[in-house]
């Protein structure tokens, strides 16, 4: 700044020291001596000031923004160091609450499996053990009428051929209520295909009448439409034959009241041409206005007759 400043400098009056050494309120010059005057502020000095303080100004805000960078750039940290602690917690809490879990399910497997030792398995083997009782009696006593009929050469009994015919008819019947079942099965399923045809032929009728009934109301539509245009031109054709007509009357007055002017115009100068008396002129005018008058009563009514 002092660089650029230096070719600029000018001195006036006195020199740029003669203000500056003189203290305020010394002595003044003496009289017989002019007076220097104060040299303007100087535009380079000006200019260089203003620049030095906007550039401290602006380092200012420089190291706020920095600074508040900084600051946020601390918060952003620390967010993320406790978000990420966050995420640690509850990692290492849902692995413990996972091992908690196992534990329990380990514990609950070991509890019923003792259960079942101590209390169902007894309980189950005594169960199975009578049943292999009963079973070896069973055995044993068909083994022994076995035995008995080979070794001895016994017949069948009353008793085994009554056994034996239950046994075939409860077989037969067995066999007979089967084959109803499955009748009636096919017959509910029959009953089901019906309902199902019944439907979907009622569901078919809908559909066809619903588009007959599309269709008839679309040529209805169709047709109101049709009858409101004609019925607009036509009535649109009645207003133009009402205007032409009440135009042909209004013409046909015209014409008439037009026509009777000029016969009145005439008439005035044939008289005024023969030199006709006072009383022959106020009787022509009076015959003229009666036959404008009827004239004009004559279409009156016959405007009220088409009317």
């Amino acid at each position: 700044m002092a660089a650029l400043a230096g070719p600029c400098e000018i001195e006036v009056g006195c020199g740029p020291s003669s203000s500056s050494s003189l203290p305020r309120g010394g002595p003044s010059p003496p009289a017989g001596r002019p007076r220097c005057p104060r040299p303007p502020p100087r535009l380079a000095e000006l200019g260089a000031v203003r620049v030095s303080e906007e550039l401290e100004i602006v380092r200012g805000k420089l190291d706020q923004v920095q600074q508040c960078h900084a600051n946020q750039a601390a918060l952003r940290a620390e967010e993320e160091r406790r978000r990420l602690a966050a995420l640690t917690r509850a990692e290492e809490w849902q692995r413990r609450r996972q091992m908690q879990e196992q534990a329990i399910t380990r514990l609950q497997a070991q509890w019923r499996r003792l259960h079942v030792v101590k209390a169902v398995l007894p309980c189950v083997m005594d169960r199975r053990s009578k049943e292999l009782l009963e079973k070896g009696k069973v055995d044993l006593a068909d083994s022994l009428q076995t035995l008995q009929r080979t070794l001895h050469g016994l017949v069948y009994l009353e008793d085994h051929r009554n056994a034996a015919a239950t046994r075939i008819q409860a077989w037969w019947r067995g066999v007979l209520g089967i084959r109803v079942v499955g009748v009636l099965f096919i017959r509910h399923k029959i009953v089901e295909v019906q309902m199902l045809m019944e439907r979907a032929a009622t569901l078919i009728q809908a559909s066809v009448r619903g588009c007959f009934a599309r269709v008839f109301t679309l040529k209805l539509r169709v047709s109101v439409a049709e009858r409101a245009v004609q019925k607009k031109e036509q009535g649109q054709l009645h207003r133009q034959r009402e205007a032409l007509r009440i135009q042909a009357w209004m013409r046909g007055v015209f014409a008439r009241t037009d026509g009777d002017k000029r016969r009145l115009t005439l008439a005035k100068e044939l008289i005024m041409k023969d030199g006709l008396s006072g009383a022959g002129m106020g009787a022509l005018s009076s015959l003229g206005a009666g036959s404008l008058d009827g004239g004009l009563s004559e279409h009156d009514r016959a405007r009220h007759g088409s009317s």
